[in-house]
């Protein structure tokens, strides 16, 4: 029983991460971006900072690099090789994806980099522009509300979160009580009931 709770929990905390990083994206003022297949997004990056090292990441925990841009020289991911351009300069920059893919839907991130002298050691630092790009198969019917999908997830993660506080406060009390009859079953208490009996002798 321990064991289900424990997966059970597991399961629940991974949803719960989720849909905060959704909400993470949201927060950050994350623009939502329909593009059909085989369309072109642009990204502008922007930073009132002076910085030379600008690095675009993609995935809900920022797990995939497309881009990374220094003054001196452009990388661009094998995915994104031969359909992605830069125009401007560092740290305000537009990069544009074209040949868009299903598979190129997800978050983007701006973030930017730079080396803090006094710890040895780089800092990254988030810029403006990040986009949550929607690459559909499908012609939208009219003009789409494009902050629908903003309200999808802030409603989602709300549900979420509370679904994950109501496990909580169903299952710890549970395995709380469970807990305490498996250390009656098997003799946890005997060393406390010894104590008592010696502190009865006369």
């Amino acid at each position: 029983m321990l064991n289900m709770s424990a997966v059970c929990l597991g399961l629940v905390s991974v949803l719960f991460l989720f849909g905060t990083t959704l909400v993470e994206a949201v927060e950050n003022n994350a623009t939502v971006i329909w593009r059909p297949t085989g369309g072109s997004v642009s990204i502008q990056c922007r930073l009132s900072q002076h910085i030379k090292t600008m690095i675009l990441l993609k995935g809900l925990r920022k797990e995939s690099q497309v881009l990374y841009m220094t003054s001196n020289k452009s990388t661009i991911t094998e995915n994104f090789s031969g359909r992605l351009t830069v125009h401007g300069d560092l740290p305000n920059v537009d990069v544009v994806i074209s040949k868009l893919t299903p598979g190129d839907t997800g978050p983007y991130w701006c973030s930017y980099q730079w080396f803090d002298i006094k710890i040895s050691d780089k800092r990254d630092v988030d810029g403006n522009g990040s986009v949550l790009l929607v690459v559909s198969d499908e012609q939208q019917c009219g003009n789409p509300n494009k902050n629908l999908l903003l309200v999808i997830v802030v409603v989602s993660a709300a549900v979420l979160f509370g679904v994950f506080i109501a496990f909580l406060l169903w299952v710890i009390p549970k395995i709380k009580r469970w807990h305490a009859k498996w250390r009656l079953r098997n003799g946890v208490t005997n060393d406390v009931y010894e104590v008592m009996r010696g502190t009865q002798r006369p």
